[in-house]
Parts: structure tokens; C-alpha cells; sequence
């Protein structure tokens, strides 16, 4: 069912008009990469892709990932490359010489393209776009808060790295030239999508480098600052720790609970729509198992967001050990036992209580 479009407030793309397609995490460490770089980094797409609508609060469906849409052309590739990581003396990488490297794709991008692309530089992103100067600089502007809350959601110090080198955004003034972009650098079909984000360099042996693509035909101001937020929150934690994917219910709950700190206008919206599922006894085992390309209703949405609240308030360095616990490889169930003491079922028995519900799921229906 298609919600109503609200272009004031949570502008996230809605299931009716588009896809979003992620690669399994499964395959992360395959050779199933997108291309070889010069430094024989594989490349291997994780593609988080908006939709064309923007939907008041919701985010776009998952469904299977992209795929290339041409051949790469060898000089290109080869410009595009990031050619020296270095190594520091005690091994790792170099982040500087990193940094420099991806800094040069401005140049690379404006001269593949025909047109000027500006660089934007913060501590944590680098931010490339074809766009007015101040449309550009909220950009810049956003992107250290969401980077502040994805790391005081975990207790993580600012100075703790998630990925090597900067996280690059590409802004794109005309849906066209965004879906240029994603053909010829990244080589994937993504027209009817506003946004998406590229993994690159999955083997441990070379950096995890990141970038995002927006167009910034997405919607608004406030559209453009949550797309940022929801996406920048799965891309933060694709890489966190590793490679492993989070469940479904918490990779998504996790990005709504982002976009929720920079909106909290939505919060009690999503609070009632979690309340009454809490109430209904409605069993909560086939959601909670749902696949990681499965997908999400609305109200969905907003019962990831509850569970993920709900742990978040009962402790957040537990939080963490949740997080930690799955990308050391325990499934959920060990993982939520691990960090919190009490079981899957007991979990959802203590969150149906705290939401308004009246404990275990009704007589029948099993549980969680």
C-alpha cells in the first residue's frame, strides 16, 4: 500500500515506486567483486539504493542487488583507483596517503562528466558535488552530528576508525547525471533511485574505502538531511566491527532510530503504530527471522525502531555488546543472550510489556 506522500518532514522512499538493493553480507568475502582495481583491491558492491518517492516515515524495500550495468572503461578504472595505501610503521595503513588518493576523485569525476564538481572536506567525509556552494555545505554540515550519534550510540570515541580514508558523498544536481554516475563508476542501473551506497575494497588485505551517491532531486532540505541520516546509519554499520550483516530488524531499526534523533517529531508516531502491534499479541518470530533482503511494511519500520529503543533504553553498552557479539559471528539469539542476560522470547516479552502489551504473544501464536 502506497502512504501518502509528505514532503515535510521524514521524506524516505516509499516500497511502491522503487527498490533498494544490498548484497548479502554472505558473499562479502567472495570474489564476486564488481572490478580489480590497479592495486588488485576487489571490489564488491553493497548496495543500499533510494527510491524515486519520498515517503513520510518510511524506508525504502530491500530486494536483490543491482546489477552492472556495462563494461568498465579501463582508463576510468584506472583513474579511479586508489593507487597508494601506504603503510605506517606498525603496519597499518596509511590514512593520510588514503585521503589524498580520494581527493583526487573530484578531478577524476569533473573531467569523466564535463562539469565542476567542488570538494568539501570534514574530519570523517569528503564530500563531492556538482551543486550550488550552499547546498553542498549542508551536506558537510550534517555529516559530523550523524557521525557524533552513530558513536555515542555504541560509546564509541569520535577517534575510533569504522573505515580507512574519508567516507565520500557524491551529490548530483540532476537525477541524470546521478544516474550517470552509478552506470559509469559503479556500474549499476540506478534509475527510479535517488541514493545508494558502495562498499569498496572487501578484502582485509586493502582499505575499506565507502562513498555514497545522492541526488539531490531527492526532495527537500529536510528530505535530503534524514535520506543522509538513514543511509549513513547503514553504511556505518556494514563496516563496524566487520563485515557481517546485521539482522534485518536491527539494521533497519538501527537507521530509523538515527533518522528519529534528527526528526523526533516522528517518534511518538512511530511510538503508537509500535504500541499497537505490541498490544495485539501478534507473534513476532517470522519478523524477527525475516531475511536480510526481506522487507518491511510501514508499521514494520516503526517495530524495528521500538525493539531497537527498547535496548537502547535498557542499556547502551549492552547495545553494544549486541553489536559486537554479532560481528563476531553469534546468530541473534546467542547475541541477545551474550549481551543482556534473558533470551529472544524473554526479550520480546519484557519489550511487550514496556510498550503497552501485556507480555507473551497470545495463546497459540507462539513467541516471540
Amino acid at each position: 500500500m502506497m502512504p501518502a506522500v509528505d514532503a515535510r518532514r521524514l521524506l524516505l522512499p516509499g516500497p511502491a515506486r522503487a527498490v533498494r538493493g544490498r548484497a548479502l553480507l554472505a558473499a562479502l568475502n567472495g570474489a564476486c567483486g564488481a572490478a580489480v582495481s590497479i592495486i588488485h583491491t576487489a571490489l564488491l558492491a553493497v548496495v543500499v539504493l533510494g527510491a524515486a518517492a519520498l515517503v513520510r516515515a518510511e524506508a525504502p524495500k530491500r530486494s536483490a542487488p543491482a546489477e552492472p550495468s556495462a563494461q568498465s572503461d579501463r582508463a576510468l578504472k584506472e583513474a579511479w583507483a586508489i593507487r597508494s595505501t601506504g603503510r605506517t610503521v606498525n603496519g597499518t595503513f596509511n590514512q593520510d596517503a588514503i585521503v589524498a588518493e580520494q581527493k583526487k576523485r573530484a578531478g577524476v569525476l569533473s573531467d569523466a562528466m564535463g562539469m565542476k564538481f567542488r570538494l568539501f572536506e570534514t574530519p570523517h567525509y569528503l564530500v563531492v558535488s556538482d551543486a550550488e556552494a550552499a547546498r553542498a555545505a549542508l551536506f558537510a554540515k550534517w555529516c559530523e552530528p550523524l557521525y557524533a550519534n552513530l558513536s555515542r550510540s555504541l560509546g564509541m570515541p569520535l577517534t575510533q576508525r569504522v573505515w580507512d580514508g574519508k567516507c565520500m558523498i557524491f551529490l548530483f544536481n540532476a537525477q541524470k547525471e546521478f544516474e550517470d554516475f552509478a552506470a559509469r563508476f559503479d556500474h549499476v542501473d540506478a534509475t527510479r533511485r535517488n541514493a545508494y551506497y558502495w562498499v569498496e575494497g572487501l578484502n582485509p588485505a586493502y582499505p575499506t574505502l565507502i562513498h555514497l551517491a545522492f541526488s539531490l532531486q531527492a526532495g527537500d532540505q529536510q528530505a535530503l538531511q534524514n535520506l543522509l541520516t538513514h543511509e549513513g546509519a547503514h553504511t556505518f554499520f556494514a563496516v563496524y566491527q566487520g563485515r557481517v550483516r546485521l539482522p534485518l530488524w536491527l539494521d533497519e531499526g538501527l537507521a530509523v532510530y538515527m533518522a528519529l534523533l534528527n526528526d523526533p517529531t516522528l517518534r511518538q508516531e512511530k511510538a503508537d503504530s509500535a504500541a499497537e502491534i505490541a498490544k495485539s499479541g501478534r507473534s513476532l518470530r517470522e519478523f524477527l527471522e525475516r531475511p536480510p533482503d526481506g522487507v518491511l511494511t510501514k508499521a514494520e519500520y516503526a517495530l524495528a525502531w521500538s525493539l531497537v529503543d527498547y535496548l537502547m533504553e535498557a542499556s547502551r553498552p549492552k547495545f553494544k555488546q549486541l553489536i559486537n557479539a554479532i560481528k563476531g559471528g553469534q546468530d541473534e539469539r546467542a547475541a541477545v543472550k551474550t549481551a543482556y542476560g534473558f533470551d529472544l522470547e524473554e526479550f520480546v516479552s519484557r519489550w511487550r510489556a514496556a510498550r503497552g502489551g501485556e507480555g507473551p504473544a497470545k495463546p497459540g501464536t507462539g513467541e516471540p
